[in-house]
């Protein structure tokens, strides 16, 4: 988990990755990317969270750099 400066930052980041799937934890194998604050206000607006998967390590890096843009 990490939290960003703002509020808009947090949620621009979550909608604009291609590699990482909008998601809550499911025990999965894929790379998620979880707002929670766009399901439950009482969590800070400015925090992430990530579950990382299988996929290639390279790809989610390029992909969360693109993102921070």
């Amino acid at each position: 988990s990490f939290e960003l400066r703002t509020a808009y930052q947090a949620a621009h980041l979550a909608a604009h990755l291609r590699v990482w799937t909008h998601a809550t934890s499911l025990g999965g194998v894929e790379s998620l990317i979880d707002y929670r604050h766009r399901y439950d206000s009482s969590v800070s607006a400015k925090l992430l969270r990530i579950s990382i998967g299988l996929e290639n390590a390279q790809d989610l890096i390029e992909d969360l750099q693109a993102g921070f843009k």
